[in-house]
């Protein structure tokens, strides 16, 4: 009878293992399940973010590399090269009108 009793509460232990084991493994394939939805669920926001930001860059390396971007360009540089030419025009006339007084502006 006592290898009846140790049989029986080996198995007993056993179920109870198992039954324990079973409930570790159902919470670990829901967690795993919450951690790939989640990561799923990020990944696919990176990637529609990603896809957004390349779509702006393609926009933007457009608009700088048109003609209209490239005629804006030539007419800054002429206008940088206007207003460079006039300060130094501007400042010779100062200079000048110090030094050299106009004809019959001496004392």
């Amino acid at each position: 009878m006592e290898i009846e009793t140790v049989a029986t509460e080996s198995a007993n232990r056993a179920n109870t293992s198992l039954e324990n084991l079973d409930v570790t493994v159902r919470k670990f394939r829901e967690r795993i399940k919450n951690d790939l939805s989640s990561m799923k669920a990020s990944s696919d926001r990176v990637q529609s973010e990603v896809s957004q930001m390349s779509e702006k860059y393609k926009a933007a390396q457009e608009i700088l590399t048109s003609p209209v971007m490239e005629k804006a360009i030539a007419n800054a540089e002429r206008l940088a090269i206007a207003l460079e030419t006039d300060q130094r025009a501007f400042r010779n006339q100062t200079v000048r009108c110090c030094l050299w007084p106009r004809a019959g502006q001496w004392p």
